[in-house]
This record gives structure tokens, C-alpha cells and sequence, in this order.
């Protein structure tokens, strides 16, 4: 019931659209940004903090899942049950490597549902801002099978 963020495009199609986070405010939070063809086999994300330091990424942890998915969708049958199957697993860490969450789609027939793991403590800005960028990316992969 309270408007809390906003998450904009600065550019409608593009393989690196950058996705600004602001709250209710206007205030710059951060922003995620696909890393272009490197995303077209697993999904490559970067997280800026609002001055735009690059300062955590989201990897897929499996590439092949995606691919399994999308091919055993097309078969009649067995397209029904990829939903449960098949569940990518994505890892948010800091630029040094360090992981900090894992989001893991939890396997389910006609919704998606998602499991969100904390590594490690976060601060209340970095907090925000992980959450929205995995709000954002599901988003956007959702959109891509």
C-alpha cells in the first residue's frame, strides 16, 4: 500500500539496458546492467551502488539448465513437467568473488516459486539493493525462457 522504489530502463531494447533503483523519493539507490552477449548462455548480471561503482554480480550458476529446459519444453508431454524439473540457481557475490546470496527456483508445475539464502550479513543498502536486482532479473529471464 506504500510506493516504496522504482526500477527504470534507460533504453528499451538492448542486451546491456541499465535498470536504475530509486526510492519513493527520487533518490538513486543502484542499478543492475545484463553483461550483453555474455548473458546469451548464462546469465551475467552487474549491481552498481548509486554513485555506479561496480560493486556485486549475479552468475547463473548453470548454464545447462536453461538449455535442458528449453528443448524438453517443445516435447508434449514432458513440456509440462520442466517447471519441476528444471530449476537454474542463480549466485550474488561481491566483485572479489565472495558470495553474499543464492537464489534457487524451487521446483513447482504452473507457478514460479524461489528460495532467497543469505551467504553472509549484509549492510541495509546492499540489502536493497541485492533484492531488487534479483526482483529485476527474474524479471528479465522470465521473459527469456
Amino acid at each position: 500500500t506504500q510506493h516504496l522504489y522504482n526500477i527504470k530502463a534507460d533504453r528499451i531494447l538492448d542486451f546491456s539496458a541499465n535498470y536504475r533503483f530509486t526510492d519513493s523519493h527520487g533518490n538513486v539507490i543502484g542499478s543492475i546492467r545484463r553483461k550483453g552477449m555474455r548473458s546469451i548462455w548464462k546469465a551475467n548480471y552487474e549491481i552498481f551502488d548509486a554513485a555506479g561503482n561496480h560493486v556485486l554480480q549475479i552468475n547463473e550458476e548453470n548454464g545447462w539448465v536453461k538449455v535442458v529446459d528449453a528443448i524438453a519444453g517443445e516435447i508434449p508431454v514432458l513440456g509440462m513437467f520442466t517447471g519441476y524439473l528444471f530449476n537454474p540457481a542463480y549466485l550474488v557475490s561481491r566483485t572479489d568473488g565472495t558470495p553474499i546470496a543464492r537464489l534457487q527456483k524451487e521446483p513447482a508445475f504452473f507457478e514460479g516459486k524461489f528460495k532467497l539464502e543469505p551467504q553472509t550479513q549484509l549492510s541495509g543498502d546492499e540489502e536493497v539493493r541485492v533484492l531488487l536486482s534479483l526482483l529485476t532479473m527474474t524479471l528479465l529471464e522470465r521473459a527469456r525462457g
